[in-house]
Order: C-alpha cells, then sequence, then structure tokens
C-alpha cells in the first residue's frame, strides 16, 4: 500500500471588524384606556354567550354533562340579559327534568330551585 501524504493548508485568519449601532430615540409606549359604549359592550357580551353556549352545547352532546352544565350555569350568572342565558335556563331545565326521570330527584330539586331562585 502507498503512503498518505498530507498536504499543509495555510489558514488565514479572520478579522472581525466591530460594528458600531447609532443609538435610536424610542418614544415610551402609552397605553390608553378603551372606553366602549353601551352598544358595543352588548355586542361582546352576546358574542362571547354564544362561544359559551355552543361549548356548552358541544359538552352536552359528547356526554360531558357536567362541564355543560357549569357553563350552562355560568351563562345563567353571568351573562343574564343575553339571548343565551334564557337558552341555557331551557338547557338547565330540560337536563333537571332528566335527572327527575332517572330517579336523581335531589339533584333534579337543587336545579329546580336554583332556576327559581335565578327567576326571582
Amino acid at each position: 500500500m502507498g503512503s498518505v501524504q498530507k498536504k499543509s493548508v495555510a489558514v488565514k485568519p479572520v478579522v472581525v471588524k466591530p460594528v458600531v449601532v447609532k443609538p435610536v430615540a424610542v418614544k415610551p409606549h402609552v397605553v390608553k384606556p378603551v372606553v366602549r359604549t353601551d352598544v358595543e359592550v352588548d355586542k361582546v357580551s352576546e358574542a362571547l354567550s354564544g362561544r359559551l353556549l355552543m361549548m356548552a352545547n358541544r359538552y352536552r352532546t359528547e356526554g360531558d354533562i357536567h362541564q355543560a352544565l357549569e357553563i350552562y350555569w355560568t351563562l345563567v350568572d353571568e351573562y343574564p340579559d343575553t339571548s343565551q342565558a334564557k337558552i341555557a335556563t331551557k338547557k338547565l331545565m330540560e337536563i333537571a327534568e332528566e335527572y327527575d326521570r332517572e330517579g336523581a330527584r335531589r339533584m333534579a330539586r337543587s336545579m329546580f330551585e336554583r332556576l327559581l331562585a335565578e327567576t326571582v
């Protein structure tokens, strides 16, 4: 076998030039409070409560009744003047009636009483 000859390679040194960064004037960021009209607040409430209602319905369809109940009660308690709260009240009535038919009368009673208290 032949011998392997190594070639020497000359390496040139790399010269790094310093970069000069010029300072830039930065204006302070001022956060202005958002002022919404009653109409805008109502639209936001309707949109949020609509999303919550869709989530609750999906949970109920998937069989996660506890998550659905939690959201329905949130709609009734936190967004009482929305159309979604009225729908949530109907859904809660349906669920309470289901509990009653299935023999879970204490649960049904507590739901009926809470719904009655919410409407008074």
